[in-house]
């Protein structure tokens, strides 16, 4: 589609591309701010790509999500910033794609949807991590952006792709596939079958299991059954004005009453893409009827939509400026803002509300929202309006997550490690996930050897080796309990803990057979 480049709202091919860039290097030095973890896992998973290099198969799994380290593994190879910048890259040409879809749907302010997915401040928060959650959503928008074009085959091949990295997906792909039939487009309907067929045949390799696919996914959702507390069916809509932010959250809304009042032609297909997700995992939290694996109501799940969310977000604003009476938005909106008031207008960690402390940012920037969507303004007053609201919605929501708990001791096990340099003259035993992450090695990579504490790795660990116990990890997943220690075949060098006293970590050195 050619259009006029306006002084506002829209830019050039060079203009988009700059703007991308530059979102990937705020992102890329947000995470020398952010140097802390969202959750311990990004450690483990970045270990994960390099353990690929000795043994394939370990990205094999519902866990290491094979899809996703198939496209990480070369650049972990690189180090920890190639991996950083790649994350970067792919959040940034996610809000890129964001905005070629919007032109695809002939908005007329397609900058908005960039507006709408950064003012998502778990989405910026989470642009530089290590998550499977960034690739999948960039995926998802490029698919829809070939399915705006009528490029069937490559819409399909990417849905395809999704699969094995997010098997939430699923359900929506059988729908895809009898839309595809319907449609008569039974080449790429059959193509959404292709990458769960080459990752079972990789799985069978493996380990001879022919259904590989299912047993995999079948025995993992055993496994995180009960492992997880659910959150109950309602969780996701009470976390989401702080999943997907106020300003992007309000215009949504919007969106579902223009359609309701007959002002636009819904998206089925967007509105079809977010809905089953979201309403997949509010299925998996629910509480009185168990189905599936508990996923504990992760929020993160959620920004795999943010990208849609800001597409559906950018189309309400765009038309929405077009109108001259508006109150029929009411109807929606004030109970959506006594809701927020309600559920939604405590203070958090990203991971939990604080139900004991309020935010006043939320309810203030949910009634100047609604105000701007429901007050006649013309366009471009409207469209600066909603870059103050973003942007000072950021600048007052967005906090750096700095090293906390459990993950501090580990650094400062990491940091005795180095300065003693027992990495370089012992063989080393330890379950520590970021003990590996902040070396930045493989275990094949220690020079004398490191290997992971369990029972059996301590029943023959060689005379001199350094044991690294602690109180979650070797305990839980080693099934290594203190008690091993009592014997004269060990002696305590050093103990770590954390202010917050979560977990305690001991340095034992085998001293005897």
């Amino acid at each position: 589609m050619r259009y006029r480049n306006l002084a506002y709202g829209q830019l050039t091919n060079p203009q988009l591309l700059a703007l991308t860039f530059l979102l990937a290097a705020v992102s890329y030095i947000w995470a020398g701010v952010s140097d802390g973890f969202y959750q311990g896992e990004e450690g483990a998973q970045y270990i994960n790509m390099l353990d690929f290099w000795t043994n394939w198969e370990v990205i094999l799994g519902n866990w290491a999500k094979t899809g996703w380290k198939l496209v990480y593994v070369i650049p972990a190879l690189l180090g920890q910033p190639a991996v950083l910048a790649l994350n970067c890259l792919l959040s940034a040409f996610t809000g890129f794609f964001v905005y070629k879809v919007c032109v695809l749907k002939e908005v007329k302010l397609p900058l908005v949807g960039i507006v709408m997915l950064f003012s998502q401040v778990l989405w910026f928060q989470l642009s530089h991590r290590t998550y499977s959650e960034i690739l999948t959503a960039f995926l998802l928008i490029l698919s829809v952006y070939f399915y705006y074009r009528e490029k069937f085959i490559i819409t399909a091949l990417l849905f395809s792709y999704i699969l094995i990295i997010r098997q939430e997906f699923y359900p929506l792909a059988f729908i895809f596939g009898l839309f595809l039939l319907w449609k008569r487009q039974f080449l790429p309907a059959a193509l959404l079958a292709v990458f769960p067929v080459l990752y079972n045949l990789a799985g069978y390799f493996a380990t001879n299991d022919i259904l590989f696919l299912w047993n995999n996914s079948k025995k993992l959702a055993d496994f995180t059954k009960d492992a997880y507390p659910r959150q109950g069916f309602d969780h996701y809509f009470k976390v989401s004005p702080a999943i997907f932010g106020i300003i992007p959250l309000a215009c949504f809304i919007a969106y579902i009453a223009l359609f309701l009042f007959k002002k636009i032609k819904p998206d089925y297909l967007l509105l079809a893409c977010a809905g089953i997700y979201f309403i997949t995992h509010c299925i998996l939290n629910w509480q009185s009827v168990v189905i599936g694996a508990s996923t504990g109501g992760n929020w993160r799940y959620m920004t795999i939509i943010s990208p849609i969310i800001a597409v559906l977000a950018a189309v309400a604003f765009d038309k929405i400026v077009t109108l001259e009476k508006k109150w029929f938005l009411l109807v929606l909106l004030v109970p959506w803002f006594f809701l927020v008031l309600k559920y939604a207008s405590f203070n958090h960690n990203w991971v939990m509300y604080d139900t004991t402390s309020h935010n006043l940012a939320v309810m203030i920037y949910s009634l100047l929202m609604i105000l701007l969507l429901v007050i006649p303004a013309p366009a471009r007053t409207a469209f600066y309006v909603l870059l103050i609201l973003a942007g000072g919605y950021m600048l007052k929501m967005i906090r750096p997550i700095k090293l906390v708990g459990e993950n501090v001791a580990m650094k400062e096990v990491y940091q005795w490690s180095k300065e003693n340099k027992i990495d370089e003259h012992r063989h080393i035993l330890c379950s520590l996930p970021l003990y590996n992450y902040f070396y930045d090695k493989r275990n094949d990579q220690f020079a004398k050897g490191k290997e992971d504490l369990n029972e059996n790795t301590l029943k023959n660990a060689p005379v001199g080796s350094y044991i690294i116990w602690d109180t979650h990890y070797a305990t839980k997943y080693g099934n290594v309990q203190k008690e091993a220690f009592t014997t004269d075949r060990y002696k305590l060098i050093k103990t770590w803990t954390d202010a917050e006293r979560s977990i305690a970590i001991a340095l034992v050195e085998k001293i005897n057979p």
